[in-house]
């Protein structure tokens, strides 16, 4: 899956990375959280929401979404944890 035309291109690990790896190529993507729930790496596009599925490289579709504020909530948490690791 691609990023929509008004959006950055999704960040991409090399298919079968290590957790390090991936991690590295999507730190820098506001987008881009680590759901613990899951042990997945996820990303918010708009209204849209993709899973990464290492194996393959690819950033899957969600179906369901969340209630908007809860979203928010998971992105401020993985921001938080992301400044507590440094």
């Amino acid at each position: 899956m691609s990023a929509s035309a008004s959006s950055p291109p999704f960040p991409k690990a090399p298919p079968g990375a290590p957790a390090e790896q991936q991690a590295s190529a999507f730190e820098e993507d506001p987008r881009v959280y680590f759901d613990t729930q899951s042990a997945r790496w996820r990303l918010e596009d708009g209204d849209a929401e993709h899973e990464y599925e290492p194996s393959k490289a690819v950033w899957i579709p969600v179906v369901s979404l969340p209630h908007p504020a809860l979203r928010q909530l998971r992105r401020t948490c993985a921001r938080c944890y992301r400044l507590m690791k440094t």
